[in-house]
Order: structure tokens, then C-alpha cells, then sequence
């Protein structure tokens, strides 16, 4: 018993170096020399943008939100 416990270790210890990994992707997502002054405008440029929308009273409308998010409005609320 004790000797597969002391086989087991190095096994887990090996498995566990093997299954890590480094992610070599991307993750800049403001284009480098673009021409920012600022913070303030490196970070305006990737806010997100507001979006005005309008519907009629009467006959009600179903609105979708960026998430997902559903907005139904019946007529004559």
C-alpha cells in the first residue's frame, strides 16, 4: 500500500506539469500608435456606444438589449 502511494505522487506531480499551459493569444484590443494623446481617449475609443431606439404606444413592440435581454411593451401601457 505504502509503495503506490509513493508511485502515485510523482505520477499526479507529472500530470500536473503536463496539463499546464501558457496562452499565447491576444489580448490587446486598443491597436498600438493609433494615434492616442491620452488615457481618456484610449478608453473613449473603446466604450461602448450608447443606441436610441423609438417605438409607437399603440401597437407596442418587443425590444432586444445587447445581452439578450427581452423587453416586451404591450399596446396602450
Amino acid at each position: 500500500m505504502k509503495r503506490s502511494l509513493l508511485l502515485l505522487i510523482p505520477v499526479l506531480f507529472a500530470l500536473l506539469i503536463v496539463s499546464c499551459k501558457k496562452d499565447e493569444g491576444e489580448h490587446n484590443t486598443v491597436t498600438p500608435g493609433s494615434g492616442f494623446r491620452s488615457l481618456d481617449e484610449a478608453v473613449n475609443s473603446t466604450a461602448p456606444q450608447p443606441k436610441n431606439t423609438s417605438l409607437s404606444v399603440s401597437s407596442g413592440d418587443t425590444l432586444f438589449g445587447p445581452g439578450g435581454t427581452k423587453f416586451i411593451i404591450p399596446p396602450n401601457v
